[in-house]
């Protein structure tokens, strides 16, 4: 549940930082919330895999 938790904070934080950034915060903070997107992304794709440790091979 704490993973899940931290993937939307990290959501969360790239969407505000969005709205000061487009507001006239400034580019550097619309580059940090695609960075904090990109982060969301990839943490979003992991959490549908399997583990590569846990998974069990044939004959073992």
């Amino acid at each position: 549940m704490k993973h899940h938790l931290l993937t939307f904070a990290i959501l969360l934080m790239a969407l505000v930082l969005y709205v000061i950034g487009l507001n006239g915060g400034g580019a550097v903070l619309v580059c940090a919330g695609a960075a904090l997107e990109l982060w969301f992304w990839v943490r979003a794709m992991r959490e549908g895999k399997p583990a590569a440790s846990s998974a069990k091979r044939p004959g073992s």
